[in-house]
């Protein structure tokens, strides 16, 4: 266990590790500048941590536990945190026109551009004939680059997913572009998000949890 901040009480205690999807709700409390404990949890030995698995029977990362709640899923932390702390502006808010499309943005990359690195990363857990599972990571490097390109045609006029103002969306779309790999397709392709990259890496709570996880 590796306490980033102390304070008298708690607020957050944030289950995570390296290279995980426990970096953009990382980022976010780093933006959001409260206090919270980071937890390093080796992801080899997930399936074996009994401890952890009292936090998370799915013995997966990342999860939150703030007070007596426990939340599981990167996304869901992202909106519970968003909306705990409207201050920090990550997010519209629920009155917003634009808090729909924050939605929308949200759960496409949760649910649908993170499940195809899922399969471009581990085809075997989808397919267990060998050469099914290479056709399965094949598909996975198309569909990726077509989803890509929806986001980068969706980045007008920008820079950010819902316009001028970073919210939770484009950070999480950050954490999945540390996943990326060039022999898919460069994002330098798709130069609209690859800007928006480049200024949500500029930002300071995320310099700091990429910091971090380079040191594990």
């Amino acid at each position: 266990m590796s306490i980033l901040r102390h304070s008298a009480v708690t607020m957050y205690l944030l289950y995570g590790a390296p290279g995980r999807a426990s970096a953009a709700p990382e980022a976010l409390l780093e933006e959001i500048g409260v206090d919270y404990e980071y937890v390093h949890v080796d992801p080899k030995q997930l399936g074996s941590n009994e401890a952890y698995r009292k936090v998370n029977p799915l013995a997966q990362l990342p999860a939150l536990v703030h007070g007596d709640r426990t939340i599981w899923e990167a996304a869901a932390i992202c909106l519970y945190l968003c909306d705990r702390h409207p201050e920090a502006q990550l997010a519209p808010v629920i009155e917003a026109p634009d808090r729909g499309r924050f939605y929308q943005w949200l759960v496409f990359l949760s649910n649908t551009l993170q499940p195809a690195y899922m399969l471009f990363f581990y085809p075997d857990r989808y397919c267990s004939d060998p050469h099914g599972a290479r056709v399965v990571g094949k598909d996975a490097e198309a569909r990726i680059t077509k989803l890509w390109q929806q986001l980068e045609d969706a980045l007008v006029p920008g820079p950010f997913l819902l316009g001028e103002r970073m919210s939770a969306c484009d950070v999480y779309l950050h954490m999945l572009s540390t996943w990326h790999r060039e022999s898919i397709v460069s994002l330098t392709a798709f130069p609209r998000a690859h800007r928006l990259l480049a200024l949500v890496a500029e930002r300071p709570g995320v310099q700091r949890m990429l910091l971090r996880n380079a040191g594990h």
